[in-house]
């Protein structure tokens, strides 16, 4: 069984479509900053709307923020070095928590999946 920070692999088009398909009418992309690496993006907005995985899983700010980094780190050519993932990471670290807090406030509720991811 897989931790809440191992991410699917860039193959699962399914996990990524239901991502992508939920980001249409839910997510802004890349808030504020060019939209490199969008999907890691859309899969971090559900993080922080919702504050479970797409497979239903609880996820702290802390846990969503580190698959965020390891989301762009998967699709950079760099890897676990790439510099944009740690800078957006330390970012989301600095100045994400009120977004976080706002949507806990919310009491945000995931949309219901109609298959399995």
């Amino acid at each position: 069984m897989s931790t809440k920070i191992d991410l699917p692999g860039l193959d699962n088009a399914i996990y990524w479509g239901w991502v992508k398909s939920w980001a249409k009418t839910h997510s802004d992309g890349c808030t504020g900053i060019p939209d490199r690496f969008v999907a890691a993006c859309h899969e971090h907005d559900y993080h922080y709307k919702y504050a479970v995985t797409l497979f239903g899983d609880p996820i702290t700010f802390d846990e969503a923020n580190t698959r965020f980094r390891k989301a762009i780190q998967m699709r950079s050519r760099l890897g676990r070095f790439s510099p944009l993932a740690w800078i957006r990471f330390e970012g989301v670290n600095a100045f994400g928590r009120r977004i976080w807090d706002r949507y806990r406030a919310a009491n945000a509720t995931p949309p219901e999946q109609d298959h399995h991811v």
